[in-house]
């Protein structure tokens, strides 16, 4: 046989082996790698199912919150009334709230209610397992451990969700304690409307009868409580255990998901099997002709340099040379440096995304040092700011057309990139409070981002807002009615000179009225106090533009400052609401045929040994049926005058829409029952349409005063 058959040969029969080796190879590689893949995949769907599932615990949980810090149910635990029962606790109520079970349990543990909803509609006798692990404390806990529960539990042999939340509400009347228990059964429509919105093909154990084999057991056993079932090549079973939120033995959920990889890594391998076939043919006919030229030795030493540059050593690969293969070789060396770089540059990118899914928050931008925009931005900042264009800057997407926002941002980011991370930050943006993380993080060859993480705390600080004014309120009205008296000439003595004239006096055996009179100089003349009233008033008619009339009737006494300031600090209340909403304007009283001044009065005498106070107005009167409607949107009594008129003193509900300066909080009227209340006196209102409201405090004083000579004067004030 002559040589160039020979070589023809071997060199065939050489890259027949070599195709065949690196097919075999790259079969086992490929299906392995995909297979990984797979069963990575298959593992995240079952995390991402029981993190699902955990949702869906919550969710439930969740629904149960508002009922949980209901005063009126809080009340019932503990003053069961049939009435409330008959009206709250129906079978309307247990489909509102998808329940199955619902217990109210006290404190104490006792078991206030407990009902389930049964398949014909109506309640019957709560699950007896349910009342057992409330005896046994599994869903209940003692006052100063009070949390929330989610999780599942078994019921006559079915799985429920089951939710405790304890019964607390600090904004409140009351304190009382204890927990609302309630659970929803996982059937079949349950586990077919979970599968529609979250593409999640659910069995549970318990709840569906399907048998779930030895994976179970696996899954039970498994240190990430996951088990596969890879035994189809076109779907992958997943078994997930879930914990059992009474401690019993876990629950096991089945997942089916398909296998698309495998398919993708057969199509892959017949793709890589046709280029090996391909890249044979080349290389025997390239080989073959190389050798017709006499060219073995060289690509022997360019097949040795090509073996190290797979390590990444360029060094090896011979360059030398004038001819076309020199230069080839130079150009491979060009192309191998690209390689290797682009190679680092992906490992690096893929890093970086890794990174920054990692480090998401409520709303995640991140953007090269720069300062353009990267990647994908998270749900919660496209949907308060859109989706970003390309390669713009961090700070004019999230300002928009806001200079002054943009180039707070900008210094923001000039800062982070000097110090690495800086925040939280508090910054106004797209109409919302943001509490702003920024972070430097540094990846290497890859180059480096830049992480912004955002809060909304727009309700928060609305709420501290509303809070601090209310305290910043009372704080002014405090200092005024201590200071009101000596700012219209009231002299006094000092403690220790009133302590020693007392004495003084009891020594020579003076009366027992003078010397009660002499213990009376450390307390606050309620004329003066009156008189700050009128003149607030005043001042809030004069803002509004309003022509007021306010006459000023107090008994010549005193009170002790301390113990009733809680009452004067939540009369500015009333005056306020008497100016803004009893007063009409001008026109329209004209219109009513009233005079265009409104009439306010502020009363105060002494009846025996209590204070009466009342503030009254001549203008439209309180509108009633408006009241009814905000009480019925708050959940809130509203069949009778009376529950009308305990509704209006509730804090947070007012008749006005939008809350100004003046007023329309919802706030004041609380505070002053709550003033009154505490010193064991009575507040009541009276009011009739087109005529007037009159609020009327009356708190005792604990002793009979002693009032001097002129009982009472009056001063008319107009504005």
């Amino acid at each position: 046989m002559r040589l160039g058959a020979k070589s023809v040969l071997i060199v065939l029969l050489a890259v027949v082996a070599l195709v065949g080796s690196i097919h075999a190879f790259a079969s086992r590689f490929i299906l392995r790698s995909f297979a990984a893949l797979e069963a990575r995949r298959a593992r995240e769907i079952g995390g991402h199912a029981r993190e699902v599932l955990a949702f869906e615990q919550q969710q439930f949980g969740e629904s149960g919150d508002d009922w949980a810090k209901w005063n009126d149910l809080i009340l019932y635990a503990h003053e069961p009334s049939a009435e409330w029962e008959a009206e709250n606790l129906n079978v309307l109520t247990f489909k509102l709230k998808s329940w199955t079970d619902l217990m109210i349990v006290r404190d104490d543990g006792v078991i206030a209610w407990g009902k389930a909803l049964r398949e014909d509609d109506t309640l019957g006798p709560a699950h007896a397992e349910l009342e057992e692990l409330v005896k046994r404390g599994k869903l209940s806990f003692p006052v100063a451990e009070e949390r929330p529960i989610d999780g599942l539990v078994r019921l006559d042999g079915a799985l429920y969700l089951v939710a405790s939340r304890p019964l607390s509400n600090p904004g409140g009347p009351t304190r009382q304690h204890g927990v609302l228990i309630s659970t929803q059964k996982i059937d079949v429509a349950w586990l077919e409307r979970f599968q529609r919105v979250t593409g999640l093909a659910l069995r549970l154990s318990p709840s569906i009868a399907v048998d779930l084999g030895s994976y179970a057991e696996v899954a039970l056993d498994a240190p990430d409580g996951i088990a596969l079932d890879e035994s189809s090549e076109d779907e992958t079973r997943i078994f997930v255990r879930v914990e059992d939120a009474a401690g019993h033995e876990p629950v096991v959920a089945m997942v089916q998901a398909r296998r698309p990889l495998i398919g993708a890594a057969r199509g892959v391998l017949a793709t890589v099997t046709l280029a090996l076939v391909v890249l044979g043919t080349v290389a025997a006919a390239l080989t073959l002709l190389l050798l017709h030229l006499g060219l073995v030795r060289r690509l022997r030493h360019l097949a040795k340099a090509s073996d190290g540059l797979t390590r990444g050593d360029l060094a090896a690969l011979d360059v030398g040379g004038r001819d076309e293969l020199a230069e080839f070789a130079r150009e491979f060396v060009a192309m191998g440096r690209a390689v290797l770089e682009r190679e680092g540059s992906i490992s690096a990118a893929t890093a970086k995304k890794k990174l920054v899914l990692d480090n998401a928050g409520n709303a995640l931008v991140t953007c090269d040092v720069e300062g353009r925009m990267v990647g994908e931005v998270s749900r919660a900042a496209s949907d308060w700011f859109g989706a970003p264009a390309p390669c713009a800057a961090v700070w004019d997407y999230l300002a928009h057309e806001d200079a002054a926002a943009a180039a707070t941002l900008r210094r923001d980011f000039q800062t982070v990139a000097v110090c690495g991370s800086i925040g939280p930050l508090r910054r106004a943006l797209a109409g919302r409070v943001l509490d702003c993380r920024w972070s430097l993080v540094r990846a290497g060859a890859a180059g480096s981002i830049v992480l912004l993480v955002m809060n909304d705390v727009t309700g928060i600080v609305a709420q501290r807002k509303r809070e601090e004014d209310e305290r910043e309120e009372q704080r002014r009205w405090s200092l005024r009615s201590r200071t009101a008296y000596s700012e219209r000439g009231d002299r006094r003595v000092s403690a220790g000179e009133q302590q020693a004239l007392i004495a003084k006096l009891a020594a020579e055996g003076a009366p027992e009225a003078v010397r009660r009179r002499v213990e009376d100089w450390s307390k606050a003349p309620i004329r003066p106090i009156m008189q700050g009233l009128a003149d607030m008033a005043g001042t809030v008619a004069c803002t509004l533009g309003k022509d007021l009339h306010v006459e000023v009737r107090a008994a010549d006494h005193r009170v002790d400052r301390d113990r009733t300031a809680g009452i004067w600090a939540s009369l500015v209340h009333v005056v306020r609401n008497a100016v803004d909403h009893g007063i009409e304007p001008g026109d329209e009283r004209e219109a009513n045929g009233k005079p265009r001044a409104g009439s306010l009065g502020i009363t105060a005498s002494l009846e025996g040994a209590t204070l009466v106070v009342a503030i009254s107005d001549d203008g439209g009167g309180i509108d009633w049926a408006r009241v009814a409607m905000k009480a019925a949107q708050r959940g809130l009594r509203h069949e009778s005058q009376a529950d009308l008129t305990l509704a209006l003193f509730t804090d947070g509900l007012s008749t006005r829409e939008v809350a100004t300066v003046i007023s329309g909080r919802g706030v004041g009227l609380a505070a002053l029952r709550e003033a009154v209340l505490r010193l064991g006196g009575t507040v009541t209102v009276s009011s009739v349409a087109g005529e007037g409201t009159q609020f009327r405090i009356a708190v005792p004083l604990g002793r009979e005063p002693l009032v001097d000579v002129a009982p009472t004067s009056s001063t008319r004030i107009e504005f």
